[in-house]
């Protein structure tokens, strides 16, 4: 659970829920795998982002009407909730570390970015493991 909350964050209490583990022990594991991964990527985002843009300058851009595509809904989502909003929901908007990622892009030089992630993280990880619960 802890490694499917590092990636897969929406169905990380998925295997927790189907052999009747502790609640409170998936709610744990899927959060400390949500936050360790968010660390990482939020830290680590301006030297992924120097790594991409390297790469960028040595390859043609051949799919530049998908890539438009995607930044135009990332935009829009960011435009829509705002600094609070894209912290706490862009881990279940997109996968973790692309959500953790895109904050670290916009508001990595915010105060308060990545306790507010971290508060997301938390919070979905009660809502969601309360789901699959329920489900299974």
């Amino acid at each position: 659970m802890f490694l499917l909350g590092t990636f897969k964050f929406l169905f990380a209490a998925t295997p927790g829920a189907t052999v009747n583990h502790p609640f409170w022990s998936t709610v744990l594991a899927v959060c400390l795998g949500g936050i360790t991964s968010a660390a990482l990527f939020f830290y680590l985002g301006k030297w992924i982002f120097r790594m991409i843009q390297a790469r960028k300058e040595r390859e043609l851009t051949k799919k530049k009407k998908i890539k438009i595509r995607r930044n135009r809904f990332i935009l829009a989502v960011k435009s829509r909730i705002g600094f609070v909003g894209l912290c706490l929901f862009s881990t279940v908007l997109f996968p973790l570390p692309l959500g953790v990622l895109i904050c670290a892009r916009f508001y990595g030089n915010r105060r308060f970015a990545f306790p507010l992630i971290t508060l997301g993280i938390v919070i979905h990880s009660i809502l969601l493991s309360s789901i699959w619960y329920g489900i299974l």
